[in-house]
C-alpha cells in the first residue's frame, strides 16, 4: 500500500470522525435546549432569584418586519390577510415585564422581562435591544392595560417561584417554542393560570382589556391552515434555539 494511499484513506477517516463529533454535539446541544435556560437567563435567575414581584405587567408589540416577511413567505404570502380575516390587524408578540424589589432593601428595584423566543429569555429591560428579537422597533409597546399588582400579596412571590413553578405547571412545553400551539402567548396565559392559582385576585378590568385588545390571538386555529408553514418553522426555531445555546457555551 502506497503512502498516498494511506493518506486519502486517514483523511476520510478522520473526516468521518469529526462529522460523527459535529453530528454528537448537535444533538447534545439539542437535549440540553429542551431542559435548560440559556446562561444569560440563568444568570438573571442567580442573581435576582430571590427578589420578590411587586407589580406583573403583560405586554404586547408588533411582531419584527423580518418574521412577518419569513411567515409569509412560507405561507405563499396567505397568513396575514387570513389573520385579517380573522379580525386580528397584526400578529403581536407578548411577554412580561416584571417589576422586582430586593427584600435586603426595599429601595432598590430591577425591572425584568420574561419573554418566549425560541426559549425562554430573560433578561433585564434595559437590555431590551440585545434580546428581544421577535418584537418590532417601533414605539407601539402597550404595557399599561394589563398591570397586577402583587405588593400586598402573601407570602411574596419571589422571581425563582414563578419560573420554577411555571416551569413545572408547563412540563415539557417550558423550554420549547412551535409557533402553533406553544408560542409567547402560551407562556404567558399559563402565568397567568397560574397567579390565578395562587389566589391571586385579579381586577375585572384585566380580562376586558385581555379581549379588548385582542392580546390573545388564534394562533393555533391559523396555522391549520398552514401545516407545512407550521413544519418549517418548527424546523427554524429549534435550529435558532441550538444557534443560541451554542453562542453560549462559546462565552
Amino acid at each position: 500500500m502506497t503512502s498516498k494511499y494511506k493518506n486519502k484513506i486517514l483523511f476520510f477517516i478522520l473526516l468521518i470522525l469529526f462529522i460523527l463529533v459535529i453530528t454528537f454535539y448537535i444533538h447534545y446541544l439539542n437535549i440540553i435546549s429542551t431542559i435548560k435556560l440559556p446562561n444569560f437567563s440563568v444568570a438573571i435567575l442567580n442573581q435576582y432569584g430571590h427578589w420578590t414581584i411587586n407589580k406583573i405587567e403583560l405586554c404586547y408589540i408588533p411582531v419584527s418586519e423580518k418574521v412577518i416577511t419569513t411567515m409569509e413567505i412560507l405561507s405563499g404570502g396567505k397568513i396575514i390577510t387570513h389573520m385579517k380575516d380573522l379580525g386580528y390587524e397584526q400578529p403581536n408578540h407578548v411577554y412580561f415585564t416584571i417589576t422586582l424589589v430586593n427584600p435586603e432593601n426595599e429601595e432598590e428595584i430591577e425591572r425584568i422581562i420574561i419573554e418566549k423566543n425560541e426559549t425562554i429569555y430573560i433578561f433585564k429591560e434595559q437590555d431590551k435591544h440585545k434580546y428581544q428579537i421577535a418584537a418590532s422597533d417601533s414605539n407601539n409597546e402597550n404595557c399599561n392595560s394589563i398591570v397586577l399588582n402583587l405588593t400586598d400579596v402573601e407570602p411574596k412571590i419571589t422571581l425563582s417561584n414563578l419560573i420554577e413553578d411555571t416551569k413545572q405547571l408547563m412540563g415539557e412545553k417550558f423550554f420549547i417554542y412551535n409557533c402553533s400551539d406553544n408560542n409567547c402567548q402560551f407562556l404567558a396565559k399559563n402565568v397567568l393560570h397560574l397567579l390565578k392559582s395562587k389566589d391571586i385576585k385579579f381586577e375585572s378590568q384585566v380580562e376586558e382589556n385581555i379581549n379588548e385588545y385582542k392580546i390573545f390571538q388564534p394562533s393555533e386555529e391559523l396555522m391549520k391552515h398552514y401545516p407545512t408553514t407550521e413544519k418549517i418553522a418548527k424546523l427554524l426555531t429549534d435550529t435558532l434555539r441550538i444557534i443560541t445555546f451554542f453562542k453560549e457555551s462559546s462565552l
